[in-house]
């Protein structure tokens, strides 16, 4: 639906081991002399990957592996360094798996679908906080597709015994995983800025509508994991954050709890920003080029179709195929139908009771590759091994070839009034989604109408354009647009001021509304 080369959303996260369950053991990996390895493409997935000032904080270096001992120390507000606690505890860890296994023996024949009901009432028991916040950004099954053909051309060469073709694939597969991850690191960049907030004083009262507490900077801590499968085994490519509950306050030093409202209110910004910077990289590295989707909902690579890419979307036609009959249970039980938010409730419902169970142990590429191989083969001309080739500057060891030899179209220079009319779309499609919006709103429905010739500019540009433009929008220099915040009164002194958007330290960063004028008159003429 809505995803614009990511889909990005923020869950509680309670279980440290979950990501550990597919990861290999490199050191056992046999290596050639040409450096390619003899056996598995690769053994599990790769490896979690340090990100933040607040792990640098802690001793880790930016990109440095992640370790099972100081990841689970981290992670338990433990200083991997001194040991010394970090902040006020979470509460007992354990306590809820405790309320789970009591619930389920009152029990026995519970359904799935009660499974998760005593799941959620074992959490509400236990008032249990979050270990920390899972970010997920899942990349666009086009994306997902070509990789999958990276992969699939790495295992041909390497079982034929091509050490070169071998190497020049996984050389491949490598900087295609350094894109995803390059573009996930400029979301996380963008949630330090805009969501690096912790809440010191006292919360718990308002005045005129405003709490008293302040709203701090502070260094996040993040652990980021790539993962290259659903779970039900198709390619798709997505990247885990898990973002400590822990932060580092800038201003004393002290370790306090984030606050993950300020992550919730940016998610449309970090969805955004990485998208825009993936799409650029892959043109950068591979000269993928870039077509706007049938729906108007971002773009998709230049050369793999619909129908390809839905043959390998069985996790969302499982939920597509059940989400009729748990609607039409809704509407026996209640007596009408359900509305747009009921809907989407009863949708994450069908989303947890259709979910496979996550297999332990190390990925088998080779035999995922030849799985989705065959898949390919009996619905499609071609193979999947012919993809990377046809939609990128990738050729293999014998025949090199550049970008421009690939794509003759001519990469014309995006013009003023292009980006003008993408602008007044966003805005447009901004104001059609909600009454007021924030500068996260507009930033999202921007990135999903930017013009394609965009995407040859390097990354950072590419968002740096992204964000200039939607500030530009916020100042009125596209169409009239007006802020919604009251004025503040009285005013706060200069040094109450965040330097991120000159508001006031009592409020939280990312939450102003606004509106067209255009709105505005509309709702002045009803009234």
């Amino acid at each position: 639906g809505g995803r614009v080369g990511v889909k990005v959303k923020a869950n509680k996260g309670y279980d440290l081991g979950y990501v550990w369950k597919n990861q290999g053991a490199e050191p056992q990996r046999e290596r050639s002399a040409g450096g390619y390895y003899i056996n598995a493409a690769q053994d599990g997935e790769p490896p979690g990957l340090w990100w933040g000032p607040g792990a640098e904080a802690l001793g880790f270096q930016t990109g440095q592996v992640v370790e099972r001992e100081p990841y689970e120390l981290v992670y338990r507000q433990i200083d991997p360094r001194t040991g010394a606690k970090m902040g006020r505890s979470a509460g007992n860890y354990d306590k809820w798996a405790d309320w789970l296994v009591r619930l389920k023996a009152a029990e026995p024949h519970a359904t799935g679908e009660r499974l998760i009901e005593l799941q959620r009432e074992a959490a509400q028991k236990t008032r249990q906080a979050p270990v920390y916040t899972d970010l997920t950004a899942s990349w666009s099954k086009s994306m997902s597709v070509f990789h999958a053909s990276i992969r699939e051309n790495e295992r041909r060469a390497r079982l034929a015994g091509e050490e070169a073709g071998a190497a020049y694939w996984q050389d491949a597969e490598r900087r295609y995983q350094a894109v995803l991850q390059a573009a996930n690191r400029a979301g996380l960049e963008y949630v330090q800025r805009w969501a690096g907030m912790t809440r010191t004083g006292y919360h718990g009262s308002k005045v005129d509508g405003k709490e008293q507490g302040r709203f701090e900077e502070a260094l996040i801590t993040v652990t980021s994991w790539l993962q290259g499968t659903s779970r039900d085994g198709d390619p798709q490519d997505h990247i885990h954050n898990q973002i400590a509950r822990i932060v580092e306050t800038v201003g004393d030093g002290k370790h306090r709890a984030l606050d993950t409202v300020c992550l919730s209110n940016i998610l449309g910004a970090v969805q955004a920003t990485m998208a825009t910077h993936a799409e650029a990289g892959l043109t950068q590295q591979f000269g993928t080029e870039w077509i706007p989707r049938a729906d108007g909902k971002g773009n998709e690579i230049v050369g793999i179709t619909q129908a390809q890419m839905a043959a390998f979307s069985s996790r969302t036609d499982a939920i597509n195929q059940e989400l009729p009959n748990a609607a039409a249970a809704w509407e026996r039980k209640y007596g009408r139908a359900p509305n747009t938010r009921e809907l989407m409730f009863i949708r994450n419902e069908v989303t947890l009771a259709t979910r496979a169970h996550k297999e332990e142990g190390a990925i088998d590429w080779d035999a995922h590759c030849a799985g989705w191989s065959a898949k390919w083969d009996r619905q499609f001309s071609g193979d999947l091994a012919s993809v990377a080739a046809s939609v990128s500057n990738l050729r293999g060891v014998t025949t090199r070839a550049d970008a421009s030899e690939i794509h003759a179209t001519a990469h014309a220079q995006v013009t003023r009034e292009e980006l003008i009319r993408a602008t007044q779309r966003a805005l447009a499609l901004a104001q059609e989604k909600q009454s007021t919006w924030t500068r996260s709103d507009l930033m999202k429905q921007l990135a999903l109408v930017m013009p394609v010739q965009t995407r040859h500019l390097p990354p950072a540009e590419a968002v740096a354009m992204l964000e200039s433009l939607t500030d530009s929008a916020l100042a009125g220099r596209v169409e009239q647009v007006r802020c919604l915040e009251a004025p503040e009164w009285p005013p706060v002194p200069d040094y109450l001021r965040r330097t991120l958007d000159g508001r006031s330290v009592y409020t939280r960063p990312g939450t102003t509304k606004y509106a067209t004028l255009v709105q505005l008159s509309r709702e002045e003429r009803l009234l």
